[in-house]
């Protein structure tokens, strides 16, 4: 960076102000450790957790995970973003960037347009993205859900989870598509005025016994709202045609955390289990993660 003589003028610069600096001040700590791999940032502790586990290297075998800590500002994708540019193009940290890994979720932008400043179109073969919405999502894919049912012991319900998925699915794929479009339309700074009445938790319940894990009258609120808001913009308007496509196609782009609760809480109600987060997270080592390693350089 022009006119930075050290890191520590580096730090001077960025601590009065609000940037997620706090990845690359571990990363400049750590990166003296040669026993050290991998430096794999990620959004968030439970990144962390799940890529550990995977058969993959690059993420498993001596690596040092960075991400932001809940009490340090501006966490998940952007503070990735932000510690990636920094190493790219400060000289004093370049020089063990090969030993590093950038995994951002997909959300609903597999392009990287998300409004920020720190990264361009080129980098976009340089950060690794997830291939549904987020990590969560590959709880749900088919040879995953099998492999889970598999090993908890529970293969007798993995029929009716599958119906009772597919069913969800359907029923929400309006309201998931037309999140989509208002990220997009946020990203591409589209006329689109929307407020949201209820959040992801107001919404899903996840009363299995009852087959009531969706509160269908708030759903339909938010997705009359968002028909409304892109009423008048045609742009919005096909693209919420395609995302209602895409989702139907692969439910693996619904929003990962809501996915994850939908597996989590139909096994603990129904079946004679008491699961706790962990123990599906310790079966990530048994299960296929596609996932295209991209280094920076």
């Amino acid at each position: 960076m022009a006119g930075m003589n050290s890191f520590a003028d580096f730090f001077k610069t960025q601590v009065k102000n609000p940037l997620p600096v706090g990845m690359v001040m571990k990363y400049n700590t750590y990166r003296v450790d040669k026993t050290i791999k991998h430096f794999v940032f990620v959004e968030g502790s439970s990144d962390e957790v799940f890529y550990k586990n995977t058969t993959y290297k690059e993420l498993a075998d001596y690596s040092k995970y960075i991400f932001q800590n809940y009490e340090e500002k501006n966490g998940g994708k952007e503070s990735v973003f932000y510690a990636y540019h920094q190493l790219k193009n400060d000289k004093n940290l370049q020089s063990d960037i090969d030993r590093c890994v950038f995994i951002v979720d997909r959300d609903w932008d597999n392009s990287l347009k998300s409004k920020n400043k720190w990264v361009v179109k080129k980098d976009e073969n340089h950060i690794t993205v997830t291939l549904g919405h987020s990590m969560e999502c590959y709880f749900l894919e088919n040879d995953n859900v099998k492999v889970i049912f598999q090993e908890l012991g529970i293969s007798n319900l993995l029929e009716d989870f599958n119906k009772t998925y597919i069913d969800f699915i359907n029923k929400t794929s309006n309201y998931w598509a037309l999140k989509a479009v208002m990220q997009y339309a946020f990203n591409s700074q589209s006329t689109c005025y929307y407020k949201k009445t209820y959040d992801f938790g107001d919404i899903f319940k996840y009363d299995f016994t009852k087959k009531e894990y969706i509160d269908m009258s708030k759903v339909d609120l938010e997705v009359r709202n968002m028909e409304k808001a892109i009423s008048g913009n045609e742009d919005l308007k096909r693209y919420y045609s395609v995302w209602k496509k895409k989702i139907l196609e692969q439910p693996r782009l619904i929003r990962g955390h809501n996915a994850f609760d939908f597996l989590y809480q139909y096994i603990n109600t129904m079946s004679n289990l008491r699961i706790r987060t962990k123990d599906l997270f310790d079966l990530v080592n048994k299960m296929y993660v596609d996932i295209t390693i991209r280094t920076p350089l």
